[in-house]
């Protein structure tokens, strides 16, 4: 398949300078070869929509820093996938302290230029998870074909670097002990229910480029603009990582990632993989215990938020039927990387592994009222995030066995 992968920045901030600089080369490896290894160790991945929403940004922007970067009830996360992020909010995140002395981002600017819209993507990545064991990291962005909405994959490439030999070049390392690590991906996909057809296309084409046994951007020539690569045989993988909204109106549409066709890469649904439903009497997505309706993400903060508007009136009679407004549309799915309650016994709480965070009310309701929040109240955002805990294997070893 022929794609277009553009790179995109990442972001690093020099302490020296003061200022948010593009990685370089020489910040992505450390020299420690004790440390040097092809496996990242065990960490935790967060995602969550924080809504592009402008009404009481005061209290929400603050508050989604706070969750994020503060740790609460729930471990400290090492990486990061948000959506609907606007360029205030950018602002506001390469400006947060710890950001600047902990973490990598991939650049919102660079995105929005190759795909233009009011909002984005972005991914952090803690610097200790790369820089510790002698990890490089590129970036790169490929917008969905036919999408009406431009949504695209944003997606991060980690190399392993027992070997300091680079090229001038940001995005390339050069050597041959050099190996994919991993790949980490988010979208914000196409949200219109008529548009199940493209969703289903957009999952299929990110699950390919993050399961591509061939790099994008650490091989012995220039970055490419197109790339031509197989899918991953039986014999050798990549471990991916797949987040974001999916916007899907049921949970069988997910069934190109979780069940795919055969000799096809598949992933799993890893939050319900660690926290899973005890009893699915069936999967009707307005059953309570539905893989599509347990743990919600959407309809928990706003019920009272006014109904989407589906295009035309028949594409409404069509759909408002049989959508539940209480539902899960925000997913974290694995390939090649275990969810981390498989390795525990049963005695642990696994909601220790695994959680949902931003249900709490962003300030007091004599300060600000939201019609549309749950009890008035103003909320973070209309999506709660999604965080896990997960457990990478060595690259290439063998292929996953297929779980869901």
């Amino acid at each position: 398949m022929d794609l277009q992968i553009q790179p995109v920045k990442i972001l690093n901030f020099d302490q020296a300078s003061s200022s948010w600089i593009e990685l370089s080369p020489a910040d992505k490896v450390n020299e420690s070869p004790a440390l040097s290894s092809q496996i990242l160790p065990p960490f935790v991945i967060a995602t969550w929509n924080i809504w592009e929403e402008d009404r009481f940004v005061e209290y929400r922007h603050p508050y989604i820093l706070r969750e994020l970067f503060e740790k609460g009830l729930r471990p400290s996360l090492d990486v990061i996938t948000l959506q609907e992020v606007t360029p205030e909010f950018f602002s506001l995140l390469l400006a947060h302290p710890t950001v600047r002395a902990e973490w990598v981002a991939t650049d919102l600017a660079h995105q929005l230029g190759i795909c233009p819209n009011p909002y984005g993507t972005v991914i952090l990545i803690r610097k200790s998870l790369l820089f510790a064991r002698g990890h490089a990291i590129a970036a790169g962005f490929h917008e969905f074909e036919n999408t009406r909405m431009q949504r695209g994959l944003n997606f991060v490439e980690v190399c392993s670097n027992s070997s300091s030999s680079f090229s001038s070049t940001p995005s390339e390392c050069i050597g041959a002990s050099q190996r994919l690590t991993m790949r980490i991906g988010t979208s914000h996909f196409e949200s219109h229910p008529e548009d199940k057809r493209k969703r289903r296309e957009q999952f299929e084409v990110s699950a390919e480029i993050l399961t591509s046994t061939e790099s994008f951007f650490f091989n012995d020539s220039s970055p490419r603009a197109s790339v031509q690569f197989e899918p991953a045989t039986s014999t050798e993988f990549v471990p991916a990582i797949l987040s974001g909204d999916c916007n899907i109106c049921s949970y069988d549409e997910l069934n190109p990632l979780l069940n795919p066709e055969p000799d096809t890469p598949a992933f799993i649904d890893a939050f319900l993989a660690t926290r899973p439903i005890k009893e699915i009497p069936d999967r009707d997505n307005e059953s309570p215990l539905s893989p599509f309706t347990s743990h919600p993400t959407f309809g928990v903060t706003h019920p009272n938020r006014k109904p989407f508007n589906f295009g035309s009136n028949s594409a409404k009679k069509r759909h408002t039927h049989r959508i539940p407004e209480v539902r899960r549309l925000d997913y974290i799915f694995t390939h090649g990387l275990h969810p981390a309650s498989e390795s525990l016994s049963r005695d642990v709480d696994h909601k220790l592994e695994a959680g949902l965070f931003g249900d709490e009310p962003v300030c007091e309701k004599s300060e600000a009222e939201d019609e549309e929040g749950r009890d008035g109240r103003v909320f973070a955002s209309d999506h709660l995030g999604v965080w896990v805990r997960v457990l990478p294997q060595i690259p290439g070893a063998h292929r996953p066995s297929v779980a869901t």
